[in-house]
């Protein structure tokens, strides 16, 4: 009889997991909510796993039990409780535990795969935390923890042990107290001169803390414009900087005068290094060796213009194109005024090209005004030519300078994620469609190449305008659809839907502002779906909504407005920026 009821309670469970599996190759994704999680852990057999859906979003207590394991393999964003007496592995997206999540470990949790568990609420360890890293140099693609200002809190208690393993990393902007064990095998980076505190022990490599170093180039051309320090204080490299007819004589603690530095140096706080010049006289052009005192003519200059015209308005994101008759390959330098330009950075060329782009972000540095080129190449010949920068001038007839709006719709417009209905129309009241919030987001994110990436919606034809945008959004976890594969191309997107995408977005990109604002509880919190109450509460705390008139509510079943969008875009890029 026993084994009659045994064999009951496995074929039940096994029905339990069965009835979360996908029914087609690919489903439309759908959110798992807390209770639909608590019954597939509850129903899993002892040693099973049970797998998240994806862009799970807990609102409501977890509890992984004993003898289970849950494998993350898309993000998992808490905004309860989850109490892991089992396992946790995260293989793939990653733990997001919000600014009001909780987190209780008194199981294992084992970070693999270069992924991460974000902290910005409390997590208590009572058991053991594996981060098990790749021996990525880098900060941003290792596995890792990383403890989030203001709100993070990491409780190592007398029980808990972490391990870092093969480079894995903890980084940390806040609160860590360790009671317990840490076993350093990778790195521990305190960020902003925080600290590890507690009576618990650290073994391996001491933590350590990671220092901006600013690099002022002292009236010459740097990049990058700032470095961090390792874990012995030192810079891993300094930067080459540029200037017109001078000779990089080397940094130094002060502009003028100082102590010179090197890889060698070792730094205890944040600093600002200044480059120091030599200026050199422009050299003497070549002597005819048949006749001392005779110099030869200058070459013959070649011909060259902007391919499509040489005014460029500031904030238009597209840099201005100059052709010339001669190969890069013969390029020596290219100059605007007395400054000498740097490939990839202030200019784009390619060998066996006869074009320089002029890059965006170079051109919205510069004044206002007119400046003039000299491409220099080798044997002395030189082309000369003039453009324009132009400060940005509303086309809209309909935008208000007064609107509340008005600020807003000059970014988005000026960074060409928002275009006019017309020539001369913004038309701030029209509703906007999910299919073009999820373009503009496509926009923002320099349009990057979906060569290979999969179309599940029905409605989502290829070769349209928005196509490449949808597959985007769907490949990196930002858009869902409706359900039986629809996406809703042309249906209004809601309040609650725009708070949803832009907070995925945020997650996905890492363009996360920092809150600026306390809890606020809208009238109508009641009527925000369970799924969009976590992100309308971090971008609410962000500060994001707070230039839209908030009349009675959030009202976040109410179609958003094109101004309503472009002040939420203007307020988390420059924020997050």
């Amino acid at each position: 009889m026993t084994k009659v009821k045994r064999l009951q309670s496995v074929l039940l469970a096994l029905c339990m997991v069965l009835i979360l599996l996908p029914l087609t190759a690919t489903p439309a994704r759908a959110e798992l909510t807390e209770a639909d999680l608590n019954d597939a852990l509850t129903a899993a057999i002892p040693g099973g796993t049970v797998d998240t859906a994806d862009f799970t979003t807990l609102d409501g207590p977890v509890t992984v039990p004993a003898g289970v394991t849950l494998i993350i393999l898309h993000t998992l964003y808490n905004n309860s409780a989850i109490t892991n007496d089992g396992t946790v592995t995260i293989n793939g997206g990653a733990i997001i535990n919000q600014n009001v999540g909780e987190f209780a470990n008194n199981g294992t949790i084992n970070i693999n795969n270069d992924r991460w568990f974000s902290n910005v609420g409390t997590l208590t360890n009572n058991g053991t935390i594996y981060i098990n890293g790749t021996n990525n140099s880098s900060i941003t693609d290792d596995s890792r923890i990383v403890n989030y200002n203001p709100t993070g809190a990491i409780n190592n208690s007398g029980a808990g042990t972490i391990n870092i393993n093969n480079g894995g990393l903890i980084r940390n902007f806040s609160t860590i107290e360790n009671d317990g064990t840490i076993n350093n095998g990778g790195r521990i980076m305190n960020e902003n001169e925080c600290e590890i505190t507690g009576g618990g022990s650290i073994t391996g490599s001491p933590p350590f803390t990671a220092y901006t170093i600013t690099f002022d180039a002292n009236g010459g051309l740097v990049t990058p414009v700032n470095g961090r320090t390792d874990a012995d204080g030192k810079l891993a490299s300094l930067p080459a900087p540029t200037k017109s007819d001078h000779t990089f004589d080397g940094w130094f603690t002060e502009d003028t005068g100082g102590t010179q530095v090197d890889t060698s140096t070792v730094f205890t706080a944040n600093t600002t290094i200044f480059a120091q010049w030599t200026a050199t006289p422009p050299p003497f052009p070549p002597a005819n060796p048949g006749n001392s005192g005779w110099y030869e003519p200058p070459p013959e200059n070649p011909a060259g213009s902007f391919s499509e015209g040489s005014i460029y308005t500031k904030g238009s994101g597209t840099g201005i194109v100059y052709t010339v008759d001669k190969d890069f390959s013969q390029f020596s330098n290219v100059l605007v005024g007395d400054t000498t330009l740097t490939l990839n950075t202030h200019y784009t060329a390619l060998e066996g090209s006869t074009m320089i782009t002029l890059l965006p972000a170079y051109l919205d540095a510069l004044n206002a005004g007119t400046y003039t080129m000299r491409v220099n190449f080798n044997g002395g010949a030189h082309a000369t030519v003039s453009f324009t920068v132009a400060e940005y001038e509303t086309p809209f007839s309909d935008v208000a300078e007064d609107a509340w709006y008005s600020a807003a719709v000059e970014y988005v417009h000026r960074q060409g994620l928002m275009l006019g209905i017309a020539d001369d129309r913004f038309s701030p009241d029209t509703e906007l469609s999910r299919a073009m919030i999820v373009t503009i987001l496509y926009r923002n994110e320099g349009e990057p190449d979906v060569s290979g990436l999969e179309n599940p919606f029905s409605d989502i034809l290829e070769n349209e305008w928005y196509t490449d945008a949808v597959k985007w959004a769907y490949a990196n976890e930002i858009v869902q659809g409706y359900g039986n594969g629809i996406f809703g191309t042309n249906a209004p997107v809601t309040k609650e839907q725009l708070a949803t995408l832009i907070y995925r977005t945020q997650q996905s990109s890492g363009k996360i502002p920092p809150d600026i604002l306390m809890d606020f509880v809208w009238p109508d919190w009641d009527n925000i779906s369970e799924y969009a109450k976590g992100p309308v509460n971090v971008l609410t705390i962000q500060g994001i909504f707070r230039d839209i008139p908030r009349q009675d509510g959030f009202n976040p079943k109410t179609p958003a407005t094109r101004a309503e969008v472009a002040s939420i875009l203007y307020r988390w890029l420059t924020a997050a920026d």
